[in-house]
């Protein structure tokens, strides 16, 4: 009796769990496929950020040694007066971009200073004070981030003609 039970049962089951199972199967693969997608999509988007980051700092080192070569170097500061480059040449950027960054200064504006309270200055007496464009150009640890920066920069308050 019991083995003619047995096999009733089994014949009236015709596979509903497996076909159950493999559903559930292939909903959690799909959903581990997805998963690996997101988080190599999250990774690169790290990277970029990262990348960024780098040429951003890069670009601003270029930026500030060119300000600070205007404010310095006497030969620098005439030189600019039509347009100079350079190179950031930092030990502690060395291998984290891929270039190195550049800066190019020039010599953007000359304002003449009047004094308000005796009018306006003739002869030798002209003022005038002199402002520098100085643009910088960096890349990340690739040449996909790259950033370009630019700044007006007064290195003195007088400048002679």
């Amino acid at each position: 009796m019991f083995v003619q039970g047995m096999t009733n049962c089994r014949q009236t089951q015709r596979g509903t769990a497996l076909a159950i199972a493999l559903v559930l199967l292939l909903i959690m693969s799909l959903l581990g496929v997805s998963i690996m997608q997101v988080s190599g999509l999250q990774e690169r988007m790290a990277g970029n950020s990262s990348d960024r980051a780098r040429a951003f700092q890069g670009a601003e080192a270029a930026l500030s040694s060119a300000e600070g070569r205007l404010r310095d170097d006497e030969g620098f500061y005439l030189d600019a007066m039509d347009s100079v480059n350079g190179v950031v040449e930092a030990q502690s950027l060395q291998g984290l971009l891929s270039d190195e960054p550049t800066y190019t200064a020039m010599l953007a504006m000359r304002q003449r200073l009047v004094d308000r309270r005796q009018g306006l200055e003739i002869g030798s007496d002209l003022r005038f004070r002199c402002i520098f464009q100085v643009d910088a150009r960096s890349s990340g640890g690739t040449n996909q981030a790259q950033v370009r920066l630019r700044s007006y920069f007064q290195p003195r308050p007088e400048c002679e003609l």
